[in-house]
This record gives C-alpha cells, structure tokens and sequence, in this order.
C-alpha cells in the first residue's frame, strides 16, 4: 500500500515545476560507449564486445517532468568474432524526479529512463545468438541547461540484449553498462 501511495505522489508530482517548464518537444544526439557487464552485474555470452555508437532521441513531455520517447541509433560491437554492425528502434519513457538543482546559476535535472525495442545486426549477436534482438535499457543521468532551448545530458544505462528464446535454445543475451553523452534541444 505504500509502495502504491509512493508511485502515486511521484507520478502526480511530474507535472508541476522541472527543467523543462514551457517545452514541449526534445531532440537530442548521443554519442555512446558501452563495455561489457561480464561477471559483475550481470553474466554475458560474448563479453569481450565492447560497444561504441550514435542514437538520435525524441520525447514529448506530457507534464514538466515526464517524457515519452523514441529512440533511433547504431552501434558497433567488437567481439573477437568480428566486428558487428547493429541498427536499433526504442520507445521508452524519462522521468525527471522532483529534485533539481542548480550548480551556481546553472539548472540540473536528474533523470531516469526505460526503455525497450528491437535491434538488427550485421551477423548473430551475441556469438551463438540471432541477427535480431529485444533490447531493454534502464537508468539515469543529468540534464544541465545551457541556455533557453539547449542542454548537455550525460548518464549510464545497463543495457540487455536478447533474442527472446527465439530460434536459439540456449538464448544467449548480452549485458554491457553504456555510458552516453549527448546534446538537446527543447521547443
């Protein structure tokens, strides 16, 4: 019951105040790096693929502090298989908690996200897997505003690829900590 009165105050409290006051509308550019999570989070089939990649966002606010967004991008893996080329689609949701801050005059929105979606590659991956995958991401980071309509957000997702138990019985997945720097720009 109180996890449910918890939910209910954080969801109602999403649209009032938050970095994003009067914009609707977000585009933002991200450069990614990602490394495997191996062992130490999660274990992985191929862990030896680190990730680099770009992803182009998109999110409507439907209140101040909660976005519903889509996400397109590409990432290169480098397993000791052979490199892999992927293209992804996601959609997802980014929720500013009540907690902003400023750094001297300079406002800064905690954020968390999830989301989900579908990824193509060049050739099976993980090693052992499909070409296509489900993706699932969560974490958070830090918007800082720059100015009237642009921002910086950097933060770090733990990120899961897997086919699903599709063709493959062992259903290899792939867990790798990504790390993301970006720039936005609001309307």
């Amino acid at each position: 019951m109180r996890a449910a009165i918890g939910l209910m105050v954080l969801v109602l409290g999403a649209c009032h105040g938050g970095v994003h006051r009067d914009d609707r509308y977000q585009v933002v550019g991200d450069v990614i790096f990602g490394t495997p999570a191996g062992e130490f989070i999660l274990s992985s089939t191929g862990a030896d693929a680190p990730e680099v990649g770009v992803r182009l966002t998109g999110a409507a606010f439907t209140c101040d502090r909660l976005a519903l967004i889509a996400a397109g991008g590409y990432h290169y893996y480098d397993p000791k298989t052979g490199p892999v080329d992927a293209v992804e689609f996601q959609v997802g949701a980014r929720y500013y908690p009540p907690i902003d801050f400023h750094v001297g005059k300079v406002p800064v929105g905690p954020f968390l996200d999830v989301l989900g979606g579908v990824l193509h590659a060049s050739s099976p991956f993980p090693a052992g897997g499909t070409e296509s995958n489900l993706t699932a991401e969560l974490g958070g980071g830090l918007e800082v505003i720059l100015g009237k309509r642009a921002s910086v957000l950097l933060g770090y997702h733990l990120r899961h690829l897997s086919n699903g138990g599709g063709n493959v019985p062992d259903n290899p997945g792939y867990n790798d900590n990504e790390f993301f720097l970006g720039f936005g720009w609001r309307w």
